[in-house]
């Protein structure tokens, strides 16, 4: 993918790990893929594979992502200014035809509110960790006190939920994809059809053409 990228980096901006003090003493280490310097100007490069279409859509997951706003960060630490974060998104399979239909680059850029909103995430979920390590003893308990939550809310600056899923919590979403392998939407799906099964029914006995 990158035969083609006359880009040079600093060897020691690659794969970089940076340890960053939060405002609650914690440390974060941050492993960074790597930073291009081009005259002073500092960019954040991620690289993404993925299965997705190579779309808008997809981009859109990285425009409030919290790794990459404290990718921002954490070179701002390192460098004294950080000016954009740049996603390097490769789909996959690899079309070994054309590698580079599979290949797309979009330049982000990152905000004061944006940097201040992670952090305040980050140090929330620190807090939390803390709290339930000091406090617990079974690995049942501590399991239960820190509960996985996959599909964190990115849209720091807009979300109507911004009060709780900016901190990890997960918020109302609507269920529309109803699988073979869904119960609950094999259960909804069946009354609907003894629903509209029973009205047609009682229209044809009431001789109205349906």
């Amino acid at each position: 993918m990158y035969e083609k990228d006359s880009t040079s980096f600093v060897p020691s901006l690659v794969e970089c790990e940076q340890w960053m003090e939060l405002p609650n003493g914690c440390m974060l280490l941050m492993k960074i893929d790597r930073v291009r310097d081009e005259n002073k100007y500092f960019t954040v490069v991620d690289t993404k594979t993925t299965t997705m279409a190579l779309t808008e859509y997809y981009f859109r997951n990285f425009e409030n992502a919290l790794a990459t706003t404290l990718y921002f960060w954490g070179v701002a630490s390192i460098l004294g200014q950080c000016d954009a974060v740049q996603i390097d998104a490769v789909h996959i399979p690899v079309d070994q035809r054309d590698p580079g239909v599979g290949f797309v680059r979009r330049v982000l850029m990152r905000t004061e509110l944006q940097v201040h909103e992670a952090i305040t995430t980050v140090v929330y979920r620190t807090n939390h960790i803390r709290n339930v390590l000091s406090g617990s003893k079974k690995i049942r308990e501590l399991l239960e006190a820190m509960p996985c939550n996959q599909h964190n809310c990115n849209d720091y600056g807009g979300c109507p939920y911004i009060g709780i899923c900016k901190y990890g919590f997960s918020h109302p979403s609507l269920c529309v994809d109803f699988k073979a392998t869904n119960v609950i939407g094999e259960f909804i799906m069946e009354q609907a059809r003894k629903n509209v099964k029973g009205v047609l029914e009682t229209k044809l006995c009431e001789g109205v053409v349906v």
